[in-house]
C-alpha cells in the first residue's frame, strides 16, 4: 500500500499526508508547455510591483553570498557566478511546501506578499521570458520529483503544471540511478552546461524540487576577432595573460558612472543587455560586491554620449554554491514543519545552485540550476520488508543487563562465562 500525497492549500507544491488513500494517483492530464508567443503576458500592478521587489532581492542574495564568500562557494577562488533568477524560482516553489510562517518569510524575501501572489506572478512571467521574438535562445524547466513510496494528489501535479510548466514524477531516492536521472535532468535542460548535479538523495528525501535555465544570444554588434589579442589581466591572486576583445561603439550611451564604479552596458540582439561595473581605484571589487544594488545601480548612473572603446576579457566561470547558508543569514530557516504537505514533521532543507558563462566575440551562453531538496529528519510510519531470516545461538559467554523501562535504571547486568 502507498502513502498518499494530497495538495491541502490550494496553490501547494507538494503535500503529503500520514493517512492512507488508495485512490490517489497521478497527474494523468496533457502537460501544459510554456506558450510559444510573440505576446507579452501583462502582470497586473500587485505583479509588476512585485517584480521591481525581485531586482531587491537579487542584489541581496549577491551581497550576502560576497559577504560570506569563503562560507558559501565550493572554490574560492575570489570568482563569483550565480542566476537570482533560477534561485528565486526554486525558492518559490519551496514556498509552497513548507509550514505558513516559512512560506511567508519566503514570499516577503523574493518579494512577494503571499504564496498566492508568487504563483500566479510566475505563471506569466516564465512566458514571458521565453518569448519567440526577444533575439535570444531562454528555455526554462521546473521539476518536482516525490519519492514514490507515494502517491500524488492530480489536483497538485495540475497546479504545478499551470504554474510554474513543471514535470511531476515519483522516484525511488534509494536507487542507485536516482541521482543520474537528476544529473541528466539538469544536463539536459541547461544544453549540458551543468552536467554534475547529483544531490545525495536517499529513503529519507521525501521531495526535490529543480529549476533549470538555458540562455544564449549574440551581441548586438560582434566584437571584431581580429582585434582579439593577449594582454595582462591583474588578478587578485596573481596578473596572467588572457585573450582580451575589442569593441568600438562611436555616439553611444552605453557608459556611466557613480562615484564607485565605471559602468558600461553591452546589449544583446533584442531584449537583453550585459552591465559591467568596474570599480574605481582605491575600491575592491569585493568591497562594491558586498553593497551594489542592481536597481539602484541604474537608477543612479547617468550615461555619457561618448565614442566608447572596450577592451573585455573572453572568458568562461562556473560556481557551485551552498545557497541554504546564504538564505540561512537571511533569515530563512533550514528546518521547517511541513504542514502544508499535510504531515506535521520536520524538513531539513539542502539547496544546491550550479551556474556556468561563456563569452566570445560573437556573444554569450549560460546556464545555471538550482536543486532543493527537503529530507525527513523524524522517522515517521513505514512500511517494514520483508524479515529476514536470523539464528542465533548462545553457546558461549555472553553479557545481559535489565532494565526498568519506567523509570530507564538499569536493575541487574552481568556476563556468564561458565554454567
Amino acid at each position: 500500500m502507498k502513502k498518499p500525497l494530497v495538495l491541502l492549500s490550494a496553490a501547494g507544491l507538494l503535500a503529503m499526508s500520514a493517512c492512507s488513500n488508495d485512490g490517489a494517483a497521478g497527474f494523468n492530464g496533457d502537460i501544459q508547455q510554456i506558450p510559444s508567443t510573440d505576446e507579452i503576458q501583462i502582470l497586473n500592478q500587485d505583479e509588476s510591483d512585485a517584480m521591481a521587489r525581485m531586482e531587491d532581492f537579487s542584489s541581496v542574495l549577491f551581497n550576502t553570498a560576497a559577504e560570506h564568500y569563503q562560507e558559501v562557494f565550493t572554490d574560492a577562488d575570489g570568482n563569483m557566478l550565480m542566476s537570482p533568477l533560477s534561485a528565486a524560482m526554486a525558492l518559490a516553489m519551496k514556498a509552497n511546501i513548507c509550514d505558513d510562517a516559512t512560506a511567508g518569510k519566503i514570499a516577503r524575501l523574493v518579494g512577494y506578499d503571499n504564496i498566492d501572489a508568487v504563483n500566479s506572478a510566475y505563471s506569466k512571467i516564465i512566458p514571458n521570458l521565453c518569448l519567440k521574438n526577444s533575439g535570444a535562445t531562454m528555455s526554462i524547466a521546473n521539476s518536482v520529483w516525490y519519492n514514490s513510496d507515494f502517491s500524488i494528489n492530480p489536483e497538485f501535479a495540475s497546479d504545478i503544471n499551470k504554474n510554474y510548466y513543471g514535470e511531476v514524477t515519483g522516484l525511488d531516492f534509494s536507487a542507485i540511478e536516482a541521482k543520474d536521472i537528476i544529473r541528466s535532468w539538469c544536463a539536459l535542460k541547461t544544453g549540458n552546461l551543468i552536467n554534475d548535479m547529483a544531490p545525495n538523495v536517499n529513503r529519507e528525501t521525501l521531495v526535490l524540487l529543480a529549476n533549470a535555465f538555458y540562455f544564449s544570444a549574440n551581441w548586438d554588434s560582434a566584437f571584431d576577432k581580429s582585434l582579439t589579442v593577449d594582454r595582462d589581466f591583474a588578478g587578485t591572486k596573481k596578473t596572467v595573460s588572457v585573450p582580451m576583445m575589442h569593441k568600438d561603439m562611436r555616439e553611444c550611451l552605453n557608459y556611466s558612472e557613480t562615484d564607485r564604479a565605471r559602468i558600461v552596458t553591452l546589449p544583446f540582439q533584442g531584449a537583453h543587455t550585459m552591465t559591467l561595473v568596474l570599480p574605481k581605484d582605491g575600491i575592491s571589487s569585493d568591497e562594491l560586491s558586498r553593497g551594489i544594488s542592481f536597481s539602484a545601480l541604474k537608477e543612479e548612473a547617468t550615461p555619457v554620449f561618448a565614442n566608447l572603446h572596450i577592451d573585455l576579457p573572453r572568458f568562461t566561470a562556473t560556481a557551485d554554491i551552498d545557497l541554504m547558508t546564504v538564505l540561512s543569514h537571511l533569515g530563512i530557516p533550514q528546518f521547517s514543519m511541513l504542514s502544508n504537505m499535510g504531515i506535521e514533521r520536520i524538513s531539513q532543507t539542502e539547496i544546491l545552485h550550479k551556474t556556468s558563462i561563456s563569452t566570445d566575440e560573437n556573444g554569450i551562453e549560460m546556464g545555471a540550476a538550482t536543486v532543493v531538496k527537503e529530507d525527513n529528519i523524524l522517522p515517521g510510519p513505514q512500511e517494514h520488508p520483508d524479515p529476514e531470516e536470523i539464528n542465533i545461538t548462545f553457546d558461549r559467554p555472553f553479557i545481559f543487563f535489565i532494565t526498568d523501562h519506567n523509570s530507564g535504571l538499569t536493575l541487574m547486568a552481568g556476563r556468564i562465562c561458565n554454567l
